[in-house]
């Protein structure tokens, strides 16, 4: 609910115009990232077997705990959300757009959970890739991956290279939005 308020995209979603040709040509068409079970499994053997990332982690579930008690949390916009006009969730949904470039544009360190959401996941990403047979070879991932991943890609084989990209927003105004301004 929250997330579409928001105008947050599934990245699966921009794949809907290849629907034909995912069905046609399935081996084309490969999904490379770990699954939730992978990173929970991550998560639990670094936790077992780093101390500094169990602390780290640790001490940011405190913050957001303190947080969510100062704040509200993202409960109680849920339940607003939940009550809320289509007036209403249309300005929930531009705040929150607005609060979610705000927060992402002043990120200034790495989170606690970077060694499984960006480094494992890269890892992971980059064995995939080094084992295609493919030349050229499209994806969808997050840019805060792409230093990682190239890095990873590069320690095999330093010819790597990034030739193209395309930015795209994963945050975004809905299609449907509708207003007017009095």
């Amino acid at each position: 609910m929250l997330g579409d308020a928001c105008g947050l995209q599934f990245q699966m979603n921009y794949f809907q115009f290849l629907r034909e040709d995912m069905a046609a040509r399935p081996d084309r068409h490969v999904n490379a990232d770990v699954s939730t079970a992978d990173m929970m499994q991550e998560y639990q053997r670094l936790e077992a077997s780093d101390p500094g990332f169990a602390q780290a982690v640790h001490a940011d579930q405190a913050k957001s705990k303190a947080d969510d008690a100062t704040d509200g949390g993202i409960g109680q916009i849920v339940n607003l959300l939940r009550g809320a006009t289509p007036e209403q969730r249309s300005l929930v949904g531009t705040a929150c757009r607005g609060w979610l470039t705000m927060t992402l544009a002043r990120r200034t360190g790495p989170s606690a959970l970077d060694p499984v959401i960006l480094d494992f996941r890269n890892r992971k990403l980059a064995e995939r890739i080094l084992a295609d047979s493919h030349q050229n070879i499209y994806m969808t991932y997050g840019a805060g991956h792409l230093p990682g991943l190239l890095a990873d890609l590069q320690a095999a084989d330093p010819a790597w290279e990034i030739r193209s990209l395309k930015w795209m927003r994963t945050i975004d105004t809905p299609e449907d939005l509708s207003g007017a301004i009095e």
